[in-house]
């Protein structure tokens, strides 16, 4: 059995030969001194399951420090893998003209997909990771400015969301077509203690939306996995309603129990991740990790429906040799045997 099938028999929930593992995004700094060149490089030595490529923007403006992206959003660049957004070119219906819609036909957005699907199509699962629509929504008008344009003006704020949905779909379409596998949506929808809108806001805002998005992407041919740290407790219910295939990250530092939405939603939806990439990561030892996978695996994996990774993404802060302990232990200890 090889990667790629592995991960498609999580998708089914069946149990493979060993416990797909896989991740979402390493920092630089973490591939560099496991002894790679690239990420891509580093996705194949680490032999992960499912390789997940994210969506390539053009920049402009760029100083450096500062840069432009596709959208019109201003960023500064930082450690991590995305830039922190500084200008918000939309602040209300009177800006609606400035919004900027990326062309989803551009051959630039899929240039790292189209490697993939040359090197691996069929051996590993080839994910291509983008968003709907929420948190481009928030890099245009700014998070604290759409919240509050959600109260003041519904309207707008569905009509600027369905554009963004709209454009993504098509974006999206377009990955499938070019071979992935796998769609991942990176909307966030909470924080550590809970969702970022009310589960009212969240069903009238959100759920028609994230529905549609995971209806395209299995009319294309694809399967979805959403995407949200945090603690989604309140509204995880109504995520797994909009008929998403997947759920990452289970993130156990925000109070979420891998074991117990094992539980409830084990045979509706496949779960990915629950090893936390911050404190652990960062500050445990091989032997701490170590006990981590083997729980992961014991909460999760019976039955299939579980694949290991980070509750996020391995930030620059995570030791190297933790990271390559996940890998280790995974293997070791991901055969179905409890």
């Amino acid at each position: 059995m090889n990667s790629y099938d592995r991960i498609m028999a999580a998708f089914r929930h069946e149990e493979a030969d060993m416990v797909p593992i896989t991740e979402f995004g390493v920092n630089e700094k973490v591939w560099r001194a496991l002894g790679c060149s690239s990420l891509y490089e580093w996705q194949q030595k680490a032999g992960y399951d499912m390789l997940v490529v994210r969506i390539q923007y053009k920049k402009s403006n760029d100083d450096g420090v500062y840069y432009t992206d596709e959208w019109g959003v201003r960023f500064k660049r930082n450690d991590e893998a995305t830039g922190h957004a500084t200008g918000h070119p939309i602040k209300g219906p009177e800006d609606i003209g400035k919004l900027i819609l990326p062309d989803p036909d551009d051959p630039f957005h899929f240039n790292y997909l189209e490697k993939a699907v040359k090197d691996f199509k069929k051996e590993r699962a080839i994910c291509f990771s983008t968003r709907a629509c929420f948190l481009w929504a928030v890099e245009l008008c700014g998070m604290d400015n759409l919240l509050t344009l959600m109260v003041t003006d519904p309207e707008f704020v569905e009509d600027l969301l369905d554009k963004i949905l709209d454009n993504q779909i098509k974006t999206v379409t377009n990955a499938i077509k070019a071979g992935a596998d796998i769609i991942d949506d990176t909307d966030d929808f909470a924080s550590g203690i809970g969702p970022l809108i009310s589960p009212n806001m969240f069903k009238e805002f959100i759920v028609p939306r994230l529905t549609r998005f995971a209806d395209a992407v299995h009319a294309a041919g694809g399967k979805l996995i959403k995407h949200t740290d945090g603690n989604v407790n309140k509204i995880l219910d109504m995520i797994v309603s909009c008929g998403v295939d997947a759920y990452h990250s289970v993130d156990p530092t925000a109070g979420m129990v891998l074991a117990d939405v094992k539980k409830q939603y084990g045979d509706k939806i496949t779960l990915f991740g629950n090893i936390d990439c911050g404190n652990l990561l960062m500050f445990g030892n091989r032997e701490d990790v170590k006990k981590a996978v083997i729980k992961c695996i014991r909460d999760a994996a019976k039955g299939g429906g579980y694949v290991l990774a980070s509750s996020n993404t391995i930030p620059s802060s995570a030791k190297p040799d933790n990271v390559q302990a996940m890998i280790d232990y995974t293997r070791e200890f991901g055969k179905y045997q409890y």
